[in-house]
């Protein structure tokens, strides 16, 4: 019983951490039950830059296709928590809004100058329309932010 306060506590405390979590879920829910269609979570070169959908570099990464990854995703954000915790609330949501938008633009610049350096139009045309799902690059990124900020944890 204490340890499920404790994780009621760590929730109510850290708010941005526990809405990505909840977002995630049941976004991964409605993706399974199969109420949503996964194609219109995915985050593409073709669909963003080509399309000028821009919301997909947001939705993108609370959409996830597999239970493994979501749970591997669910569990290192609850570990990511800490820096929610250490730097606070706005502080976090802010830098995480900031990091799906340059994890998107250094993917985006990537397929760009690959498209620009191969000649062949079946690979152009391939590396356009590679869909991204899912959170990993954020977490990843807050993880190496608090590996470096704070060793120790």
């Amino acid at each position: 019983m204490g340890g499920l306060i404790s994780v009621i506590y760590e929730g109510l405390v850290n708010p941005a951490t526990t809405l990505l979590i909840i977002s995630i879920c049941w976004v991964w829910v409605k993706i399974f039950m199969q109420e949503w269609d996964a194609r219109h979570f995915t985050s593409s070169y073709a669909d963003v830059v080509q399309r000028k959908q821009y919301w997909r570099v947001f939705l993108a990464p609370i959409s996830h296709t597999s239970l493994p990854m979501l749970l591997l995703n669910a569990s290192l954000l609850w570990n990511v928590r800490i820096i929610e915790h250490k730097y606070g609330f706005l502080y976090f949501l802010r830098y995480t809004v900031l990091l799906m938008t340059v994890e998107a633009t250094m993917a985006f610049l990537l397929i760009y100058i690959f498209n620009r350096i191969i000649a062949q139009s079946v690979i152009r045309q391939i590396i356009t329309q590679f869909n991204t799902l899912g959170s990993s690059g954020i977490i990843l990124s807050w993880l190496a932010f608090q590996s470096v900020t704070d060793p120790m944890t």
